[in-house]
């Protein structure tokens, strides 16, 4: 798991879209090198989501509802918890077995 600000940085968050980005960059560098192993890595980068962490910058992401539909293409500034969870759950099933370095 990362964050989007993994791949986008995040103003006045220096430490944390720095370890988020070095997330990133390990996860890819690992499928790139085991990929002949059969060993799979997956990389979540969840957005906002409902939760207490996350709930005031929802709100403020809400407010500029014109950045959010630019940079969701769902047009929702948010998630819930459930989801996130079932897309980590899809990621480490069977299912997904030819999906590996995935953002």
């Amino acid at each position: 798991m990362a964050s989007v600000a993994g791949v986008s940085p995040v103003r006045d968050r220096l430490a944390y879209t720095t370890t988020k980005f070095a997330v990133v960059g390990m996860t890819k560098a690992l499928a790139l090198d085991h990929s002949h192993t059969g060993v799979r890595f997956q990389l979540h980068l969840p957005g906002a989501r409902r939760n207490s962490i996350c709930s005031g910058a929802a709100q403020r992401i809400s407010r500029k509802r014109h950045i959010v539909n630019g940079l969701n293409p769902v047009d929702r500034a948010n998630g819930e918890p459930e989801e996130v969870a079932a897309a980590a759950l899809y990621l480490a099933a069977d299912e997904s077995a030819m999906i590996t370095e995935q953002l």
